[in-house]
Protein backbone atom coordinates (compact mmCIF):
# COMPACT_ATOMS: atom_id res chain seq x y z
CA UNK A 1 0.00 0.00 0.00
CA UNK A 2 2.65 2.40 1.00
CA UNK A 3 4.63 2.09 -2.95
CA UNK A 4 0.77 2.90 -4.47
CA UNK A 5 1.28 5.76 -2.49
CA UNK A 6 4.60 6.86 -2.87
CA UNK A 7 3.79 6.42 -6.73
CA UNK A 8 1.22 8.78 -6.78
CA UNK A 9 3.16 11.36 -5.41
CA UNK A 10 5.67 10.79 -7.70
CA UNK A 11 3.58 10.93 -10.28
CA UNK A 12 2.07 14.32 -8.80
CA UNK A 13 5.17 16.05 -8.45
CA UNK A 14 6.79 14.93 -11.71
CA UNK A 15 3.19 16.38 -13.32
CA UNK A 16 3.67 19.70 -11.69
CA UNK A 17 7.55 19.84 -13.04
CA UNK A 18 6.05 19.23 -16.43
CA UNK A 19 3.98 22.02 -16.31
CA UNK A 20 6.16 24.20 -14.78
CA UNK A 21 8.41 23.49 -17.43
CA UNK A 22 5.91 23.92 -20.06
CA UNK A 23 4.59 27.47 -18.71
CA UNK A 24 8.24 28.68 -18.88
CA UNK A 25 9.03 27.56 -22.48
CA UNK A 26 10.92 30.15 -24.36
CA UNK A 27 9.01 29.33 -27.24
CA UNK A 28 5.74 29.66 -25.90
CA UNK A 29 6.55 32.96 -25.33
CA UNK A 30 8.52 34.29 -27.84
CA UNK A 31 5.03 33.06 -29.83
CA UNK A 32 3.23 34.67 -27.62
CA UNK A 33 4.39 37.74 -28.48
CA UNK A 34 4.38 37.33 -31.98
CA UNK A 35 0.78 36.59 -32.16
CA UNK A 36 0.53 39.74 -30.24
CA UNK A 37 2.37 41.91 -32.63
CA UNK A 38 0.77 40.87 -35.69
CA UNK A 39 -2.79 41.06 -33.71
CA UNK A 40 -1.50 45.03 -32.81
CA UNK A 41 -0.52 45.04 -36.89
CA UNK A 42 -3.97 44.40 -37.78
CA UNK A 43 -5.48 46.45 -35.32
CA UNK A 44 -3.32 49.32 -37.14
CA UNK A 45 -4.43 48.50 -40.36
CA UNK A 46 -7.94 48.47 -39.20
CA UNK A 47 -7.70 52.08 -37.69
CA UNK A 48 -6.49 52.94 -40.92
CA UNK A 49 -9.32 51.87 -42.90
CA UNK A 50 -11.52 53.23 -40.58
CA UNK A 51 -10.30 56.43 -39.63
CA UNK A 52 -10.34 57.07 -43.97
CA UNK A 53 -13.93 55.87 -43.74
CA UNK A 54 -14.59 58.33 -41.22
CA UNK A 55 -12.70 61.43 -42.60
CA UNK A 56 -10.68 61.89 -39.25
CA UNK A 57 -8.78 59.86 -36.95
CA UNK A 58 -10.94 57.74 -34.82
CA UNK A 59 -8.20 56.82 -32.24
CA UNK A 60 -6.61 53.67 -30.97
CA UNK A 61 -9.36 52.82 -28.58
CA UNK A 62 -12.21 52.36 -30.81
CA UNK A 63 -9.66 50.83 -33.35
CA UNK A 64 -9.11 48.53 -31.23
CA UNK A 65 -13.22 47.85 -29.98
CA UNK A 66 -14.40 47.58 -33.45
CA UNK A 67 -11.60 45.03 -34.49
CA UNK A 68 -12.27 43.03 -31.61
CA UNK A 69 -15.94 42.67 -31.99
CA UNK A 70 -15.40 42.10 -35.94
CA UNK A 71 -12.53 40.68 -36.81
CA UNK A 72 -10.67 38.95 -34.21
CA UNK A 73 -12.58 35.49 -33.79
CA UNK A 74 -12.17 35.15 -37.59
CA UNK A 75 -8.08 36.23 -37.70
CA UNK A 76 -7.30 34.38 -34.52
CA UNK A 77 -9.29 31.14 -36.42
CA UNK A 78 -7.20 31.33 -39.49
CA UNK A 79 -3.71 31.98 -37.62
CA UNK A 80 -4.53 28.69 -35.67
CA UNK A 81 -5.27 26.95 -39.22
CA UNK A 82 -1.48 28.11 -40.38
CA UNK A 83 0.41 27.20 -37.87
Amino acid sequence: MEIIAYTIIWLACGGLFGMFLLSNDPYIKANKIANAALEHVEILKHKWLESEKAGHDIGMKKAKATWKSAHAKDWRKSRKKAA
